[in-house]
């Protein structure tokens, strides 16, 4: 995702450090924006703070959700981090531009409850006889209190003596 192919396994890496459907979203989302650049005539990387609230006012104004055009903010954002540019998308300009957007669609940003100790055991299951029972019971209790999302504790697998990643 725009890392020069000279830096080999750096660009590899950095690739990496997304979860393969962050980089799915942010692919799509950056092919959005560099088609609506290229068609308005300006540069997508590195991109001018106008340059992106046009972006988003445009894709708002074509029915695009406030959800989706905040991963493109993320992807556009991400983008220009890599490539060591400073990132446009922190601007007042931009910021204001979702705002608006958000108002205008009526969809506030909502946080959600975390997930405390009290709620985990709620969610955990029951049943504790069988061993899949024992072994969903100890990864969601892992994953919980390790703080892992589900991109991170899907890969981890049990092993006869421990857990390994």
């Amino acid at each position: 995702m725009g890392i020069p192919a000279e830096l080999g396994d750096v660009a590899d890496y950095v690739a990496q450090s997304l979860a393969p459907s962050t980089r799915r979203a942010y692919g799509a989302g950056l092919a959005s924006f560099r088609s609506w650049c290229e068609g308005q005539g300006v540069q997508a990387l590195p991109a001018a703070a106008e340059t992106v609230a046009r972006y988003l006012a445009a894709q708002a104004k074509a029915g695009k959700s406030p959800a989706t055009l905040g991963q493109r903010v993320a992807a556009i954002r991400w983008a220009h981090e890599a490539q060591g540019f400073e990132t446009p998308t922190t601007a007042k300009g931009v910021r204001a531009t979702m705002q608006g957007i958000r108002r205008e669609k009526g969809v506030a940003l909502t946080r959600k409850r975390p997930l405390t100790a009290e709620l985990a055991a709620t969610v955990v299951p029951g049943d504790n006889t069988g061993l899949k029972g024992l072994r969903d019971r100890a990864l969601l209790l892992f994953g919980f209190s390790s703080a892992l999302r589900r991109s991170n504790l899907a890969p981890v697998k049990v092993l006869g003596d421990g857990i390994a990643a």
